[in-house]
């Protein structure tokens, strides 16, 4: 995955994703069953997996899934009464 066109686009979703408090950790390389070597998602504050438990999202995927999840943190915090 050393791809520099991966590695652009894994800083360009981290710098989105920090913004809302999702670190986006990336596998180097498939090395277990466990280990798929492609993306995570987790939430920070939480220490909690939001997707990709087994690094087994794509770049792509996660790219789809960030504004997804930054959409439905904003509306669930508006519906609490929390704001940005």
């Amino acid at each position: 995955m050393a791809d520099p066109d991966f590695q652009r686009r894994v800083r360009r979703l981290r710098v989105c994703a920090a913004l809302r408090g999702i670190y986006v950790p990336t596998a180097c390389q498939a090395v277990s069953p466990d280990n798929l070597g492609g993306v995570m998602l987790t939430n920070i504050a939480g220490n909690t997996v939001l997707a990709g438990s087994r690094f087994d999202l794509s770049i792509g995927d996660a790219e789809h899934r960030v504004p997804e999840m930054v959409a439905d943190f904003e509306a669930k915090s508006l519906r609490f009464g929390g704001g940005r």
